[in-house]
C-alpha cells in the first residue's frame, strides 16, 4: 500500500497576524466568544477522523490558534473579514459529525465554530421551502418545523448532534 501524505502546506500565521486579528475583532465585533485555551482548540479543530488509522496519522498535530463562536451572520462576516485582511486561513465546522477530517484545519488559523447559528428564519407555506441558519441541528429544526405544520424527511445517523 503506497505512503499517504499531506503535500506541504503553507506555514501557521504568525503570533502577530492571530493577535492582530483578534485585536480587530474585539473592536469590531465586542460580543463574539473567542476562544484560545488548548483544550478547547484540540476539541475544536477535530472531527471524528479518528476512526481512520491512515486520518489520524496524517491530521495529527492539526488545529486551529483561535476559535470564533459566532451568535449572528454579522459576526460571521466580521470573522471572514478580519481572516481575509489579516491572511490567516478560516475553517468553517458545524457541529463536528464527519468522519474525514473535513473541519480540520490543516494550516492554522481560525476556527469558525457555527452552532450558534440556530435558528429558522423562515418557511415558505406554499413550497415548504426552508431558510435556516448554518449551525441548526436537525433535529432541533424538526422541532421548529412542528408549528408550521411541517417535518424533515431524512434522519441521517447525526440526527440529534
Amino acid at each position: 500500500m503506497p505512503s499517504l501524505s499531506l503535500p506541504p502546506l503553507p506555514p501557521l500565521p504568525s503570533a502577530g497576524q492571530i493577535e492582530a486579528l483578534e485585536q480587530e475583532l474585539n473592536r469590531h465585533a465586542p460580543g463574539l466568544k473567542v476562544l484560545r485555551a488548548p483544550g478547547e482548540l484540540e476539541k475544536l479543530s477535530n472531527d471524528f477522523h479518528g476512526y481512520s488509522p491512515v486520518l489520524r496519522k496524517l491530521l495529527a498535530g492539526c488545529r486551529g490558534q483561535l476559535v470564533a463562536c459566532p451568535s449572528s451572520v454579522q459576526e460571521v462576516m466580521a470573522v471572514a473579514g478580519a481572516c481575509g485582511r489579516h491572511g490567516v486561513p478560516l475553517t468553517v465546522r458545524g457541529a463536528g459529525t464527519g468522519n474525514y477530517g473535513q473541519c480540520v484545519p490543516l494550516a492554522g488559523g481560525v476556527v469558525l465554530e457555527m452552532t450558534g447559528l440556530h435558528r429558522l428564519r423562515s418557511v415558505d407555506g406554499i413550497t415548504g421551502v426552508v431558510d435556516a441558519e448554518a449551525g441548526c441541528l436537525l433535529a432541533e429544526l424538526d422541532r421548529q418545523l412542528l408549528p408550521h405544520g411541517r417535518a424533515l424527511r431524512l434522519a441521517p445517523s447525526t440526527y440529534r448532534t
